[in-house]
């Protein structure tokens, strides 16, 4: 072996660790992201539930309707989207 094929190995080698440590950073971020899409998953099932009891109560106690919770949402819908700058429909 002759000190070109050395000095050749020697790079090959700190290139394969550098991709090495890149690959495992990328594989640790991977991982890391699915466990916070499968713990937001839950969280919005949670919320759904929650919502829809919070619903079944509501309507049950007063008498309000679908047609009432849409209108009341667009209503909140238009107001957030004026207060965060974007023109009126």
């Amino acid at each position: 072996m002759d000190l070109l094929d050395l000095l050749f190995d020697t790079y090959a080698v700190n290139k394969i660790s550098g991709v090495s440590a890149l690959q495992a950073h990328t594989d640790h971020r991977l991982t890391e992201s699915t466990d916070r899409l499968a713990t937001l998953e839950l969280r919005y099932e949670r919320l759904h539930v929650v919502t829809v009891a919070l619903w079944s109560l509501l309507k049950e106690h007063t008498g309000l309707t679908d047609g009432d919770l849409k209108k009341f949402v667009t209503q909140v819908e238009e107001s957030d989207t004026r207060a965060h700058g974007a023109p009126e429909r």
